[in-house]
This record gives C-alpha cells, sequence and structure tokens, in this order.
C-alpha cells in the first residue's frame, strides 16, 4: 500500500503516461518525487531502527547489571554463611580443645599427686 501522495501520484502519472496522458518529463518529475518519498521513508526508518536498536541496548545492559548485581549479593551472602559456619566450627573445635587440654592436665595431675584418700 502506497501511503504518500507523492507515491500514489507517481503510479498516476505512470497510468497517464501508458495512456499517452501524461508527457514523458511529468512521468519523469513524478518518479523524482516517489523516489523523494521513498528515501525519506528510508531516512525515517532507518532512524526507527537506530532507536530500537539503541532501546534494546539498553535492556539488555540494565538486565546484564542487574544480574551481575544480583550474582554478587548471592555470592557476598554465601561467603558470610560461610564464615559464620567457620566460626561455629572454629568455635567447637577450640571447646573441644579446652576440654581434651584440661582432661590431659586432670590426668597429669593425678600422676604427679597420687589421692591420698586411697
Amino acid at each position: 500500500m502506497l501511503t504518500d501522495d507523492r507515491s500514489r501520484n507517481a503510479v498516476a502519472v505512470a497510468e497517464r503516461f501508458a495512456n499517452s496522458e501524461a508527457t514523458g518529463s511529468e512521468l519523469h518529475s513524478a518518479l523524482a518525487a516517489a523516489r523523494d518519498a521513498a528515501r525519506g521513508a528510508g531516512v525515517a526508518g532507518a532512524a526507527a531502527r537506530d532507536a530500537a536498536l539503541a532501546a534494546a541496548w539498553d535492556a539488555a545492559g540494565d538486565a546484564a547489571w542487574a544480574a551481575a548485581w544480583a550474582a554478587a549479593r548471592a555470592g557476598w551472602a554465601a561467603a558470610r554463611a560461610a564464615a559464620a559456619v567457620a566460626g561455629v566450627a572454629g568455635a567447637a573445635a577450640g571447646a573441644a580443645a579446652w576440654d581434651a587440654a584440661g582432661d590431659a592436665q586432670v590426668r597429669e595431675l593425678r600422676r604427679l599427686v597420687p589421692n591420698p584418700f586411697l
């Protein structure tokens, strides 16, 4: 479908030329006007294409940043959880070592100083 009047006029002039009702210069002028209309549509189409491309790049960039931040937050959360687990494990190991050292000291003290009530 032709939406530009210059293109429609070119078709009408071509039909009139085919019926010997228009001159070659009229046909040439109508063709030049239709060509200008097509170029204008091409420029508008290119501008629309460029705008759509820019919008798509912006959306993709925003999505990439959102994904990167989500991954970073998840990584930090995992690191904090691992540190908490390590802290609990370290505390448990420290308590076990403390108890073992205390037991060893009691045994050594009993070896060095026998119970006088036995």
